[in-house]
């Protein structure tokens, strides 16, 4: 046994073997506590050679077989994985450079994606779509891979093409692929590194702690302050795993797709139901039960699920039952309709604030550099963190998902609570019943046959069991329950671990846990590395997007049309205030339908016709503080119109333009701020 931190450690294995004499044959190695007479007086066995060089070494270790484990595997060459012949010589503790640990929180081991596909198949997510546009769903350093990947298989009429599903989304300006889609895409890339040489552990990382070689090997004090400051050896990191086996690691890359860290978010009132069953219980006579009985915790348990561990919907039997889900994000919006198609006889949705309808969790500018340049610009973390958490929780549910709740509530079988909070949940055991008291001014309390709970996952890193020894020993800075991390290669300060998902939000923003934040986290920390390991990032899988750390805005929004496509050219705008097509035999129709983003001193609108647009046949009027757009298709003659008499603030006449792309019957109108002050509204 070798534990490789001192202080708090230390002490705590000196308690232990002072309450557990029989510790004391175990063979503790050198420099376990900071007074090594301590060790003598307790009776411990010191063996200098239970030291961490005894581990098997990696160059990276990277924790979690998830998505965003891939997207860095796309983007690692293959000398990463390549032990040089001076290496290999090393012995047998020097046999891999590259391990990848694939537990996670919801199993302690598996193959690659494991929790994730678990939960996507016990809540039939496979065919919900993905909120992210194709090219950012792509791990691929080519972001058209995967579209290229859906086209090849549906030509070629393979048997596993039912699964495949890319549908137009954010008001047909780009596609998404469902989660079914992406997940077959990502086993093809998970298939094709397997054939490099690394390691694959099916276990847990239980914790992650420090040590530096050449001091274990002396037996001397580990996690020396200046060990990273070029004033002493490289630190080194040790991996303790859940089965008890150990390995040392140059480099630690925690690849979190919401499974790795944390744990779901558990509502207060959750805590308090078995006493407020128990007063339930008491407030009635009920014969054949004796007074002050308790009803078994296994009893309670049965009707109350959790999504992100226990609910699952292809066992659970709703015909005729009544069902409370709480949560108000697209998960609890999919489990009613889920509830309702499998029979439920009604739904209740209880949200704790109202619902939200965008595309996208984020805004739009987010999946560029338009709102990460101001972002990144804030020093302060807390400054950040105040941007995130404004900005996340942006989209609740998309549109789409909306108009289908709108229909089950019509139906009468949904019933959406919005602003409501559960105050106390308790089981009635005459009938089975949950009764609800809510603190809502419309309704009081509710009764259902069962509570499906879906609020989601967080992580706080002061409180994450991996992380505390590692954190402690290092005095490692966080903020909010997220790491301070270094902006261009994700490391946390001096400890060559990298974080990505949501971990990674201080220096990532609002879509570090996005297929998008997965890619630009991919490219900091493949840098980074390489780097490190003097490979040179010369070798690097780079694609399109290698020139910038995000993918360009309109590379997103446009399905891959870049700025310098032929269509893509902007085009003055007229300050005309009459109709261009006046008089002509056309036949018009409103634009109602359209999406914009606001972004420091920049509006965006994009406005999509459905149809073949002519460059000479569009015309956008500006005013200071209005807007005019006609579009004349092509194929069926129609002037499309869109009026926008008074904008929400004034703007900058010379710097707003439009751009046109033709084939696909498309508008951006880029319309400059005079000030920085966020838009509440396109119209005033």
């Amino acid at each position: 046994v070798a534990v490789t931190s001192e202080g708090t450690a230390g002490a705590v294995v000196f308690a232990a073997v002072r309450a557990y004499p029989c510790l004391r044959s175990l063979p503790f190695a050198a420099g376990t506590m900071a007074d090594p007479a301590a060790c003598s007086s307790a009776g411990v066995h010191v063996d200098p050679n239970a030291t961490a060089s005894a581990c098997p070494h990696a160059d990276l270790v990277i924790v979690g077989a998830s998505e965003a484990a891939v997207h860095l595997m796309e983007r690692l060459p293959e000398s990463v994985f390549c032990l040089k012949k001076a290496e290999r010589s090393e012995g047998p503790t020097r046999d891999d450079r590259v391990v990848v640990v694939t537990g996670d929180a919801g199993v302690s081991s598996g193959d690659w994606m494991a929790s994730a596909r678990a939960k996507s198949t016990r809540l039939r997510l496979w065919d919900a779509v993905g909120r992210a546009t194709l090219p950012s769903q792509c791990p691929s350093t080519d972001p058209t891979a995967l579209k290229r990947w859906v086209e090849r298989k549906q030509r070629l009429g393979e048997a596993e093409v039912g699964a495949l599903k890319v549908v137009p989304w954010f008001d047909g300006f780009v596609e998404s692929a469902s989660l079914g889609t992406v997940d077959h895409f990502l086993s093809s890339r998970i298939k094709q590194n397997s054939k490099r040489k690394m390691k694959v552990i099916k276990d847990k990382l239980a914790s992650i702690s420090t040590y530096i070689p050449e001091a274990a090997e002396k037996g001397e004090q580990r996690g020396d302050d200046n060990a990273n400051e070029g004033n002493g050896p490289a630190l080194q990191l040790r991996l303790t795993l859940s089965s008890g086996s150990t390995l040392t690691a140059s480099h630690v890359v925690l690849a979190d797709d919401g499974f790795v860290l944390g744990h779901a978010n558990m509502p207060p009132w959750v805590g308090r139901i078995d006493l407020a069953s128990k007063v339930c219980r008491l407030g009635r006579d009920d014969a054949g039960r004796a007074d002050g009985e308790k009803q078994p915790a296994s009893q309670i348990w049965e009707s109350l699920h959790f999504a992100e561990s226990d609910l699952d919907l292809t066992k659970e039997d709703v015909s005729g039952k009544v069902i409370c889900i709480v949560g108000g994000g697209m998960t609890s919006a999919h489990l009613a309709e889920e509830a309702i198609k499998s029979g439920a006889k009604h739904v209740y949705l209880v949200c704790r604030s109202p619902l939200k309808v965008k595309e996208f969790e984020a805004a739009n500018s987010w999946m560029g550099t338009k709102s990460m340049r101001p972002f990144l610009k804030l020093r302060s973390a807390r400054e950040r963190i105040k941007v995130y958490k404004k900005e996340r929780g942006q989209g609740t549910i998309t549109t789409k998902t909306k108009q289908i709740l709108d229909g089950l509530v019509e139906s009468s079988r949904l019933e959406v609570l919005q602003e409501t909070q559960i105050s106390t949940a308790a089981l009635q055991f005459s009938d089975g019943m949950w009764q609800i008291e809510l603190d809502n001014n419309e309704k009081d309390a509710i009764l259902a046959d069962a509570i499906w709970v879906a609020t989601g996952r967080s992580t706080d890193i002061a409180s994450e069991p991996v992380l505390q020894n590692i954190s402690q020993t290092l005095s490692l800075p966080s903020m909010g329950g997220f790491p301070v991390l270094n902006d261009e290669t994700l490391a946390w300060a001096k400890a060559p671990v990298y974080f990505m998902g949501s971990s990674a939000s201080i220096s990532l923003g609002p879509v570090a846990k996005s297929p998008i934040g997965y890619r630009t986290a991919a490219e900091k920390i493949a840098r980074a590395v390489l780097s490190a390991m003097e490979l040179g990032t010369e070798s690097m899988e780079v694609g399109p997007t290698a020139s910038s750390c995000f993918v360009d805005d309109e590379a997103m929004l446009c399905d891959g049309e870049g700025p310098n496509e032929e269509d893509h050219e902007d085009k003055p705008v007229r300050h005309e205030k009459r109709d261009p097509f006046e008089g002509a035999e056309v036949i018009r129709q409103t634009i109602e339908h359209y999406e914009w983003s606001d972004c420091e001193f920049d509006i965006d609108l994009y406005i999509r016709v459905g149809e073949q647009l002519n460059r000479e046949n569009v015309f956008v009027d500006i005013g200071t503080q209005s807007l005019q757009v006609w579009a004349k298709s092509t194929p069926s003659n129609k002037v499309h119109h869109l009026h926008i008499p008074r904008l929400y603030k004034p703007i900058q006449l010379e710097k707003s333009y439009f751009k046109v792309i033709e084939r696909k019957g498309k508008i951006v109108v880029h319309l400059a701020k005079t000030d920085s002050h966020e838009w509440r509204f396109l119209k005033a």
